[in-house]
């Protein structure tokens, strides 16, 4: 049996390489007793093989939201099912105030203002003064409790045809078409809406389409009359 401290040579122990010393120790941590390779007067490791691991193999990180997070805050995009490459700061909407994650672009808040907030812009190419869906029409919700419900896609109606459904006292039906008079899809005033069919409103639409046309016909028409009038006053 080998004691503490006890000092042997590579082939007597039959281990390591050739020419190497070991001294027989206790491991600092858990106390169990290996031959360590002797250098310099002292143990090469004070510590065996697995107490060895404590403090050099990283913890996996982990990646959680703060549970009150406060402005300023940088979280990894992970947190919040992102790319893990990207950073989110807890930022607030300069204009509304409301508080948000929003991701970082060289160091700064990608976005300064929220997302209704910045529909509201006058630089925004959808900027009306009301917020508009994709193909011009000013969209709201509807709770599943309301009246007019059955006629929403997901609790999501369009303006004009929720403004004469309650004109009209009743839920419209799908082949009923609200058209605008004047043409601009965001005015929803009920003097501006007219109830009609499919077919109706084709006919409608391509009537005024030809009614524009044949306007801006007139305009270069009169324009071109006023240049023969002047050139043969000047012949």
């Amino acid at each position: 049996m080998y004691k503490l401290g006890d000092i042997a040579r590579d082939r007597d122990i039959q281990k390591g390489t050739k020419g190497n010393k070991y001294i027989y120790h206790a491991c600092s941590i858990c106390g169990v007793e290996r031959w360590v390779v002797w250098r310099k007067g002292k143990p090469q490791s004070l510590r065996c093989r697995k107490c060895g691991q404590i403090g050099i193999i990283k913890p996996h990180k982990t990646y959680e939201l703060p549970v009150n997070p406060h402005l300023g805050d940088v979280v990894n995009g992970l947190a919040l099912k992102k790319r893990q490459r990207d950073k989110y700061i807890y930022d607030a909407c300069e204009l509304c105030g409301q508080t948000r994650w929003v991701r970082l672009a060289n160091g700064k808040p990608r976005c300064r203002r929220c997302k209704d907030c910045s529909s509201k812009s006058e630089n925004h190419p959808r900027f009306v003064g009301v917020k508009l869906n994709s193909r011009g029409y000013r969209q709201v919700s509807v709770s599943k409790d309301n009246f007019f419900y059955p006629t929403s896609r997901q609790g999501k109606i369009l303006e004009h045809r929720l403004v004469m459904s309650k004109h009209l006292k009743r839920n419209l039906h799908p082949w009923e078409i609200v058209h605008h008079r004047n043409g601009i899809k965001h005015d929803n005033r009920i003097e501006n809406l007219e109830l009609i069919s499919d077919l109706g409103h084709k006919q409608l639409t391509s009537l005024e389409g030809r009614i524009k046309e044949l306007e801006s016909r007139i305009t270069i028409l009169e324009a071109e009359n006023v240049l023969l009038k002047t050139q043969s006053v000047g012949v």
